[in-house]
This record gives C-alpha cells, structure tokens and sequence, in this order.
C-alpha cells in the first residue's frame, strides 16, 4: 500500500503539542469574551476581566485590549480609504 504523502512523517514534539494546546486554549477563551454578551453590569465586566487575566496568563493580548486596538485600526484604515477614494465604491 502506497504512503500518503501528505501524512506527517513524525509525530509532533512536546514543545508543538504544547503550543497547539495553548493556541487552542486562547481560541476558546476569545469565544467566551464574545459570547458574554447576554450578561450586562458588574458580571459583564468580571467575567471579562477573569478572562483577559487568563490570556495574559497564557502570554496573549487582552481581548479588551485587542477589541479596541481592531477598532482603532479599522478607523484610521477607513479614514485613509476615504481620502483616497472618497465616497465611490470600488467592487
């Protein structure tokens, strides 16, 4: 029986495991901060705050933080954006 070539050759290292685990811990905890939404108040801003420590925990940026640094670069994108084209639309 022929060998798949695109199968791995080897299985991955501790260290790989160990970042495919943390990248896959991160991953769920940006759904957790977006999916607070039903919660309003004092809740709300603990929850996200538990879950902003625990990136930072695991060496990520805050998801406040990104939120808001997203934000401010999708505005100064738009505001260049419009002083080149202005108001056509491009397709």
């Amino acid at each position: 029986m022929a060998r798949d070539p695109l199968r791995k050759l080897r299985p991955p290292s501790p260290k790989q495991k160990a970042a495919r685990d943390r990248n896959w811990r991160i991953w769920k905890l940006r759904g957790l901060w977006y999916n607070s939404f039903p919660m309003t108040g004092e809740r709300l801003i603990a929850y996200r705050e538990a879950i902003d420590a625990e990136l930072v925990n695991l060496g990520a940026e805050p998801e406040t933080a990104r939120k808001t640094r997203k934000e401010y670069e999708e505005n100064r994108w738009e505001q260049f954006r419009s002083k080149l084209i202005g108001d056509f639309n491009v397709y």
